[in-house]
């Protein structure tokens, strides 16, 4: 039987760097420190996410705050990503415009 350990802290920090790099964006040392030291820090998909949502993130001054706000867990990084959206793309004027209109299109394809 083949055991797969869990990736090191130094495997993780490449992950940030690498998907944070290919946006022209880089953390300082205490900004990655904090993004592993969060609950989720460990998975590699919280931190794909997570850095997705540093990457879009519109203020990279403010990128501190941004890190201290993402949540600490997979599902509730997934909520925030779910609420950016429909801030994002559920304005007023857009053709798919309205309350919760990501969770809308999402019921849709999965039933469609």
């Amino acid at each position: 039987m083949l055991s797969v350990g869990g990736l090191t802290e130094e495997d993780r920090k490449d992950i940030v760097v690498q998907i944070l790099r290919s946006s022209q964006k880089k953390l300082d040392s205490h900004q990655l420190d904090a993004l592993m030291k969060k609950h989720g820090g460990s998975n590699p998909l919280y931190l794909v996410v997570a850095c997705e949502e540093l990457r879009v993130f519109g203020s990279f001054e403010m990128i501190n705050a941004k890190i201290s706000e993402l949540a600490d867990t997979i599902p509730g990084l997934f909520e925030q990503v779910l609420a950016r959206l429909e801030s994002d793309h559920g304005k007023v004027g857009r053709p798919l415009s309205g309350p919760h209109i990501v969770t809308k299109e999402l019921i849709r394809i999965w039933y469609g």
